[in-house]
């Protein structure tokens, strides 16, 4: 009987053992299933943040409100848009940093609109040129009545570039749409994750 009985107790010990073991592995697959999503987010928002960013930066000698010299860096995505001064080859460049409004005019003979798109913004994510004075953030413009682009930020000094008009051709306007398809599918998928999360 005592041996039995301590056959018994080595037996439940043996028991107690797996059963502590079983609950670690239990505990380790839970915090694993816990940790798994939190990594595949991590991992497709750094792909969504690769593919909706704006690349790389450039750097531009540009003058500031007080005709003062700067050297400016920033990347398309804070672009609002680019038109001439009324006379001359000066171009206005309307910038977003940091939620204010920056406004910088560029001299320089050699750089056009279409050399600026493709200095600024080589994979065309987010600038369009409309016109041949006039080249938009396809994020900050909506397409209104009669083929005119309305501005949808609400600030002060945007008064003159609030509504641009879109030349009657379908080239121009079909260009706004595959932009805005490609913002609109990357924001909507970046909730989503968000939503996933949450």
């Amino acid at each position: 009987m005592k041996k039995k009985y301590s056959e018994l107790v080595k037996e439940l010990a043996k028991a107690n053992k797996t059963i502590k073991e079983q609950k670690e592995k239990l505990n380790a697959a839970s915090a694993q299933e816990l940790v798994w999503p939190f990594r595949l987010y991590m991992a497709i928002e750094g792909i969504l943040k690769l593919d909706s960013s704006a690349g790389s930066k450039v750097k531009l000698q540009l003058l500031n409100q007080f005709n003062e010299s700067e050297n400016v860096e920033f990347n398309a995505e804070e672009v609002i848009c680019i038109v001439p001064v009324a006379k001359g080859r000066k171009k206005i460049i309307y910038l977003l940093q940091n939620d204010l409004l920056k406004i910088y005019t560029l001299n320089n003979n050699n750089l056009n609109l279409d050399a600026l798109c493709r200095m600024i913004d080589p994979l065309n994510k987010f600038l369009l040129k409309i016109s041949k004075s006039a080249v938009i953030n396809v994020k900050h413009y909506e397409l209104a009545q009669n083929q005119t682009l309305h501005l949808g930020l609400k600030m002060r000094g945007l008064k003159e570039v609030r509504y641009l008009k879109i030349p009657g051709t379908t080239k121009v306007l079909s260009n706004y749409i595959k932009i805005r398809h490609s913002i609109e599918y990357n924001l909507s998928l970046q909730k989503r994750v968000v939503g996933y999360m949450i």
